[in-house]
């Protein structure tokens, strides 16, 4: 049990760290006014995750970052299968 909820930890971790660097992409046209929030939120994020697997143990620890990758790994695959499907729909309307 406390393994899985690790596991889902890291996975939630891995949500946060991304959103967090996708916002200087979603707010790219106001950068002037936002990079330091948002530097200073991602930094945030960071040491927040690597305070976690310095207090997990070992074995824990590897189960929190199986939960990130398996997510980043998840993340990556879906915009590949998408945009693969949005390919085959713009060839298929030639």
């Amino acid at each position: 049990m406390l393994e899985t909820l690790i596991f889902l930890a890291g996975f939630q971790m891995m949500i946060e760290l991304l959103a967090a660097g996708y916002r200087f992409i979603d707010l790219w046209y106001r950068i002037e006014e936002y990079w330091q929030h948002l530097c200073l939120k991602f930094a945030a994020w960071v040491i927040l995750d690597l305070a976690v697997l310095n207090l997990l143990s070992p074995e824990l620890s590897e189960i929190f970052l199986w939960g990130q990758a398996c997510f980043l790994l998840f993340h990556i695959s879906v915009y590949w299968i998408i945009r693969a499907a949005f390919t085959l729909v713009a060839f298929s309307r030639r």
